[in-house]
């Protein structure tokens, strides 16, 4: 009888795949409250003298600036008288674009600016003011022009500095923004709006405790300020304090029951904490409230799929991207799940766009490997994950990925290396434990691979592929009785591993029960057309039973898949004799 080595699997590389991106896991919404809540001009009386109304024009819009800010209550805060007059000057302009800002009136109002600024080009105040009208519009370009010219006329405006920094923010110019709103703080220490926006700032540059810092302060200067607490509530939320953010959305949606952005991030903490249904509820709340607002479909794309509908995540992604189509994080998340539904060349496309959106995504780089290695190209994978670690040091998953594929590539000692780095930064990762140990296997140290596949067992004891890969050590150490005890829990657990059953057929084979064998290989077969282990070792049964002619198929097959058939076992084929056909 002759009996063929048990096959080395290497089936326990897996592919720890990001459901949603990094970035979307720590989303944030901005408030959409405008950046300066301008107010009209106070007028003096038009007998003043003119050298009087000159001196009197200049102090008021020094108070103006001043009065500036970022939160819309402030209409409700403070009052201005009217105007007491009016005609076709810069002033009743300016005081008229204020008042159809008020309303929301924005092209009206840029209208209302620019005749002001025809009459009064260096009219600071006005471009301030129309910088605003543009930031309300969407037309960021536009905002941070006028911002730019109110900074030229008036280098010590803080309120134009703090409109500016919302402007750049929205372009995702973080270091920008931040040195706006820092600019302005330095101008006006008492400005909630500039403390906000450069939380948010801090907030978009991975430095939560500096943003935290600032989203307090802001509430310190102003405790109804709703965009604060959305802001600290975010901050919170990545620091782990889902309690604590969700007492600060909830506090944002009492002081703002309209508050889009806040119902989302509700949603995202209700999400992180298992509380599905409530999370739909939350985004079905801002999308009533907002029908455009892209971060609502985003997040209830993702909670969607965690109810497992991934077919409306799909919609959600979808209806994300047409509303935003420079969305990253939805690009990323319908990659993911259009890799779910098996279109890996859709979600290849996906991940591309997100990387061109952000060059620094680091979820897509993984995501986008995990892909590539999928679609068998193992180079562009190894890049994709190298990537992510250069952008994220501590992304286990990424760590964990880039093993597999040098575990695939046969570097079993830097395959070791990202396992073991994977589990200083998190020692309680299964998977980790399992590739390790199938690395270890492979470089032939069986005792530290049963090392490692007991911890994978013990910290996931349904971890079926550890099994698996814990049997084909003992099998090698010559505990036949424990592989086989191991191949069971394997099939036992997980009854579509196909490996498990090719390597229980092994078992079956060396004992010399061929008819066991031959279901197992069979079965392996079914469920993996293309498992070389399963044809080698079919192979030798067939031989064993003295079906050479079924053996040479099995053999053919096997090289046809690039699979090695070792060179004594060829010998003994060949020179078996062929059976002939009967007539």
């Amino acid at each position: 009888m002759f009996a063929m080595r048990m096959p080395r699997i290497r089936d326990l590389h897996y592919l720890t795949f990001l459901k949603t991106s990094t970035r979307y896991s720590h989303s944030f919404e901005l408030s959409r409250s405008p950046p300066p809540s301008i107010f009209p001009l106070s007028l003096p009386n038009p007998k003043d003298t003119a050298k009087g109304m000159e001196t009197m024009k200049t102090k008021c819009l020094m108070a103006a600036c001043a009065l500036l800010l970022c939160i819309t209550e402030a209409f409700s805060q403070i009052k201005l008288p009217p105007p007491v007059f009016s005609g076709s000057t810069d002033i009743a302009c300016n005081n008229q674009g204020c008042a159809l800002l008020k309303e929301g009136n924005w092209d009206a109002a840029i209208t209302s600016f620019k005749r002001a600024l025809d009459l009064n080009p260096k009219f600071a105040i006005a471009h301030a003011n129309c910088a605003s009208a543009y930031y309300n519009k969407g037309d960021y370009n536009n905002a941070i022009q006028h911002y730019n010219t109110a900074l030229e006329l008036d280098p010590k405006s803080a309120a134009a500095c703090n409109g500016r920094g919302y402007a750049i923010l929205e372009k995702g110019d973080w270091a920008g923004a931040l040195a706006d709103f820092s600019r302005a703080l330095e101008l006006d220490p008492k400005s909630a709006a500039a403390c906000n926006g450069r939380g948010y700032a801090k907030q978009n540059k991975d430095d939560a405790d500096g943003a935290l810092a600032d989203f307090n302060r802001a509430l310190e200067l102003s405790p109804n300020y709703t965009a604060a607490y959305n802001g600290r509530g975010n901050a919170k939320r990545v620091k782990g304090d889902l309690d604590g953010a969700l007492a600060d959305f909830n506090r944002a949606i009492e002081l703002n029951s309209r508050f889009a952005a806040a119902y989302t991030n509700r949603g995202h903490v209700k999400r992180d904490q298992g509380s599905l249904d409530d999370a739909m509820a939350d985004y079905n709340r801002a999308i009533e409230l907002d029908s455009k607002f892209a971060a609502a479909y985003n997040g209830r794309g993702n909670t969607k799929w965690a109810k497992g509908d991934l077919d409306g995540a799909l919609a959600d992604f979808d209806h994300a991207i047409q509303l935003d189509p420079n969305y990253a994080s939805a690009c990323n998340n319908r990659g993911n799940a259009k890799w779910s539904k098996a279109d890996l060349d859709g979600a290849l496309a996906d991940f591309n766009r997100t990387i061109q959106l952000d060059p620094n995504h680091t979820a897509a780089y993984n995501s986008r490997g995990n892909t590539k290695w999928a679609k068998g190209n193992a180079a562009g994978a190894l890049a994709d994950f190298s990537r992510a670690l250069e952008l994220d040091p501590k992304l286990t998953s990424a760590f964990i990925n880039r093993g597999s594929i040098y575990s695939h590539k046969g570097d079993f000692d830097n395959a070791i290396q990202d396992y073991s780095a994977a589990l200083k930064l998190n020692p309680k990762l299964a998977s980790a434990y399992g590739n390790r140990g199938s690395a270890y296997s492979c470089k032939g140290d069986y005792n530290k691979a049963i090392q490692d596949y007991n911890s994978a067992i013990e910290l996931d004891p349904k971890f079926a592929s550890a099994y698996n890969g814990r049997g084909t050590s003992k099998w090698a150490k010559g505990d036949w009785a424990g592989a086989l005890a191991d191949f069971n829990r394997a099939i036992e657990l997980d009854p579509k591993l196909a490996s498990a059953y090719s390597n229980r057929a092994s078992a079956y084979s060396n004992k010399g029960d061929y008819n066991k064998a031959m279901q197992d290989y069979n079965h392996a077969i079914e469920l993996d057309p293309k498992l070389i282990s399963a044809y080698q070792g079919r192979a030798t049964a067939y031989f064993n039973k003295g079906d050479t002619e079924k053996a040479r198929a099995d053999v053919n097959t096997c090289k046809q898949l690039g699979g090695r058939v070792e060179a004594d076992f060829l010998a003994k084929l060949e020179q078996a004799p062929v059976k002939k056909k009967k007539k």
